[in-house]
């Protein structure tokens, strides 16, 4: 998957780098970033998400609206951490490739 033309949104803390790097890699590759879900959002990027104490709860109020989107039109990918590297790096390798 090409990231550029994506419209990303994080969620939870990111454990390799710091969001605004993160951030700063998807502009760089074409991507665009947006601060909360939306209708347009294609990917969600979930990183380390802090649970509720006494309901072991582990959520967050952007997943719960993607959910709520892709029951209606199915458009936004939630990925983790590792698999959103992953497609960074494929991304650059291409970048590379093509110079």
């Amino acid at each position: 998957m090409n990231i550029k033309n994506e419209t990303v949104v994080f969620t939870g803390t990111l454990i390799t780098m710091s969001r605004k790097q993160a951030q700063a890699l998807v502009f760089s590759l074409g991507g665009k970033i947006q601060k909360n879900i939306s209708k347009s959002t294609t990917i969600l990027v979930v990183g380390n998400l802090q649970g509720d104490l006494f309901t072991e709860k582990v959520s967050s109020k952007k997943i719960e609206t993607a959910i709520k989107i892709n029951d209606k039109q199915e458009s936004i990918k939630m990925i983790d951490e590792k698999t959103f590297f992953s497609l960074i790096k494929d991304n650059l390798y291409l970048l590379h490739s093509n110079l």
